[in-house]
């Protein structure tokens, strides 16, 4: 039985050093910086504990005595295995003036001719997530008031990039600053709907994408 159990707490401190060593490097992937450079590696996200920035650590391999800490404020985008992420810096909404981030990941959901970037309401709130806190979004807001909604932002190959109102009235003349109206009408057709509802998006941009 005593040998037993000291199998069973040596099998666990083994896999127990195991998951620290996987997540001491975290995954593979790439930075981009400001500068436009590109920088690749074992990436895993940090706060700092002496002043709270966020960043990135860098491992050039798997035993990196000295890995790079990169802050947000000079990351344009970095990708973990197939998620990739935008920084947004000093980001107001478009629609909302009183929704504003000043340091905030999107995630990338589609890419090519239009980007759709997520930012998931679970994050938007400081008292949920301490980490977000450096963004302001209230409990007031149309994204909390929609049913917990996800801010959608699109981004087109120019660079010209804005946040998707929720309210339907305002939608359709905000996605035309993205896709001509043939589009959005052949999109409304072939899904049989007489509106574009906010959620289905990520599908429009897939569907424009795709032709």
């Amino acid at each position: 039985m005593a040998r037993n159990q000291f199998m069973i707490r040596k099998l666990t401190i083994t896999i127990s050093a195991i998951l620290i060593a996987v997540q001491s490097w975290g995954q593979y992937g790439y930075i981009k910086l400001y500068n436009d450079a590109i920088v690749e590696g074992h990436l895993r996200r940090y706060v700092s504990f002496k002043d709270g920035h966020q960043g990135i650590e860098l491992w050039k391999t798997k035993n990196d005595k000295e890995p790079r800490k990169i802050p947000k404020t000079e990351i344009q985008e970095y990708a973990i295995k197939k998620d990739t992420f935008k920084v947004f810096h000093d980001y107001y909404s478009f629609y909302y003036p009183d929704i504003y981030f000043k340091l905030i990941d999107g995630k990338r959901r589609q890419s090519g001719k239009i980007n759709v970037y997520v930012l998931f309401q679970k994050n938007l709130d400081p008292t949920i997530n301490d980490a977000m806190s450096l963004g302001t979004i209230g409990k007031n807001e149309p994204f909390y008031k929609g049913g917990g909604s996800d801010i959608y932002i699109l981004e087109r190959r120019d660079g010209f990039f804005r946040d998707m109102p929720l309210e339907l009235e305002k939608l359709e003349d905000a996605l035309l600053d993205f896709f001509p109206e043939r589009v959005l009408n052949r999109y409304k057709e072939e899904k049989g709907r007489g509106k574009i509802k906010y959620k289905s998006i990520p599908k429009l941009v897939k569907f424009y994408n795709g032709m």
